[in-house]
């Protein structure tokens, strides 16, 4: 996997619900990177729910091979935008270009989420 082979952790859960979950559980995330199109809950309705919640300040990439531009994620609030397939230099330069400048020089430990259809990442120190 790309993220772990530059030294991010990454973990799993099955769906956006899971994810949400999970980020109420802690610990907080430095960034997201999410697929729109996940079980459950989808990343339209989870975007909806991070965006008016307590995470909303959490920078995320949305990663997606739908119709969906880099100018409708901005318009959502999002910080970053994959075109699906990427390759692994977009998303590391994607991800240092989000990340403050601190985090973005950090590696392990760091959880990041990862559901069924691809991942909910989040890297944190």
């Amino acid at each position: 996997m790309i993220l772990r082979r530059n030294r991010y952790a990454v973990s799993a859960v099955p769906d956006g619900h899971t994810a949400l979950e999970q980020l109420a559980r802690g610990p907080r995330p430095d960034v997201i990177l999410m697929d729109m199109l996940m079980p459950v809950l989808d990343g339209w309705q989870l975007l909806k729910l991070l965006k008016s919640g307590r995470h909303a300040d959490i920078p995320i990439i949305i990663a997606t091979g739908t119709m969906l531009t880099s100018e409708w994620a901005a318009a959502q609030g999002c910080q970053g935008f994959l075109r699906k397939p990427f390759e692994e230099h977009e998303l590391l330069e994607e991800l240092r270009s989000v990340l403050p400048p601190a985090a973005a020089n950090r590696r392990w430990p760091a959880p990041a989420y990862r559901t069924a259809n691809f991942r909910l990442s989040v890297w944190r120190p």
